[in-house]
């Protein structure tokens, strides 16, 4: 069980799109209700660690919750970024095929802002850093 994202400021909100059946036989998608809720847990580690379940033994005890969500295809699920979620084991030999995006306000920090798997679907790309920050820590020298 994983969250997309660490922590945010403001709601992320992931959508996944089934490009086929999505079964409890087959692994479907699986939430931890309210597991949006949970705590912060610090800073975005540099190989992007801090999102798994079995990474925070204080709420290790959230995966007694676990509900599958079983879909049809073209069906859209839409959750908060910080729900714990994950895939299903897969019992057979179908695929369950599916598109995962992630929307966010854009000017919300971005701690990889040159990442290219990044799209621009409306507005301006206006966050540029703490740009007060930075003058300030010129000026003092």
């Amino acid at each position: 069980m994983h969250r997309d994202v660490l922590q945010w400021s403001r709601n992320v909100i992931t959508a996944i799109v089934y490009l086929e059946d999505s079964t409890t036989h087959n692994g479907c998608t699986q939430v931890i209700p309210g597991s949006q809720f949970a705590p912060f847990f610090g800073v975005p580690q540099p190989d992007g660690g801090g999102t798994w379940l079995d990474a925070h033994d204080e709420i290790k005890e959230l995966s007694e919750q676990v509900l599958p969500v079983p879909a049809s295809t073209g069906d859209v699920l839409l959750l908060d970024s910080l729900t714990f979620h994950s895939v299903g084991r897969n019992a057979g030999n179908t695929t369950r095929m599916s598109i995962a995006l992630s929307y966010r306000s854009v000017d919300e920090l971005d701690p990889r802002p040159l990442d290219t798997t990044q799209i621009l679907v409306a507005g301006d790309a206006i966050y540029r850093g703490n740009e007060r920050a930075r003058s300030e820590k010129s000026s003092l020298r």
